[in-house]
Parts: structure tokens; C-alpha cells; sequence
């Protein structure tokens, strides 16, 4: 499991799940918080779909936090006002970061909870694309009805 994926299922989970797997990686290693969850201001940027130019599009609200896991860093960012979730995704890309862990069981209990979450994620994406998908228009079956056309 790499690190983007990771922080990719860490950043939308279930908050509770995320919580409770940082609180186990408390139990089982020494946890230092270097920066506090804190919010603040980036700059967005997006690829123009059409000409594929990179451009600003405005900034948004993310919440941030440093951590360190016995002697590794760990860094998490999330979008919004989540303290919790910034710093229970530092905890935990922090332990991933562990060359030995107190308890391995941990690890692997960690890595299945984010392997369902990230179902539970695809999952409610495919809901979504479907609900949405059905509101599109095929917009060359459309015709142009002129006044008039109807009658002879």
C-alpha cells in the first residue's frame, strides 16, 4: 500500500475508524505532537481540461498537523476544519514510516481497515456516478423543434 493511496482513504474515511486506528498506534508506539492540527489557506490549482494549462482557481480551507511516531515524522492534510482527522493521518502515515513496529498485528489490522474503507469509498462513488448519470443529456439525439414544424 503506498503513502497516496493511503492518505487519499485517510482524507475521506469514516472519521471514527481513523481515530481508533490512531489510537492504537498510540498504544503501541511513543506519539509526540511537533504541530497541532491547524487550519489555514492554499492556493487551488486545476488542469484546464481544454488547453491543459495549470491555473489557480481560488483557495481553500485545509487543516494541517506534524507528528512524530518514535523517530519518524509523520504529516497529515486534510480539506476543511478537521483537527481530528489531520492529526490521526499524521499519527498514522507516521507508523508507516516505521522500519519496526511494537506490534506488527497492529499494522495489518491498520492496512485491512483502510483496504474496506477504500471499498466502502468506491463503492459510494459508483452510486453517486450512476445517480448523476442519469440526469445526462446525449446531446446528439436532441432535435430543434421550430414553431410551426408541427403543423401542415
Amino acid at each position: 500500500m503506498d503513502t497516496r493511496f493511503r492518505t487519499m482513504v485517510c482524507s475521506q474515511c469514516c472519521v471514527e475508524k481513523l481515530l481508533k486506528w490512531a489510537g492504537m498506534v498510540k498504544e503501541a508506539e511513543k506519539v509526540s505532537i511537533l504541530k497541532q492540527p491547524q487550519t489555514g489557506l492554499i492556493m487551488m490549482r486545476i488542469k484546464d481540461s481544454a488547453n491543459s494549462e495549470v491555473f489557480n482557481i481560488g483557495e481553500v480551507l485545509v487543516t494541517d498537523c506534524t507528528v512524530k511516531v518514535s523517530d519518524k515524522l509523520g504529516y497529515g492534510a486534510v480539506l476543511g476544519n478537521q483537527a481530528n482527522r489531520a492529526e490521526a493521518s499524521a499519527i498514522i502515515d507516521a507508523f508507516f514510516n516505521l522500519e519496526s513496529q511494537n506490534m506488527p498485528g497492529v499494522k495489518n489490522i491498520i492496512e485491512s481497515g483502510i483496504m474496506e474503507q477504500a471499498e466502502k469509498l468506491r463503492i459510494g462513488k459508483n452510486i453517486e456516478f450512476e445517480r448523476v448519470s442519469r440526469s445526462r443529456v446525449d446531446f446528439e439525439t436532441m432535435t430543434t423543434v421550430r414553431e410551426g414544424d408541427d403543423c401542415e
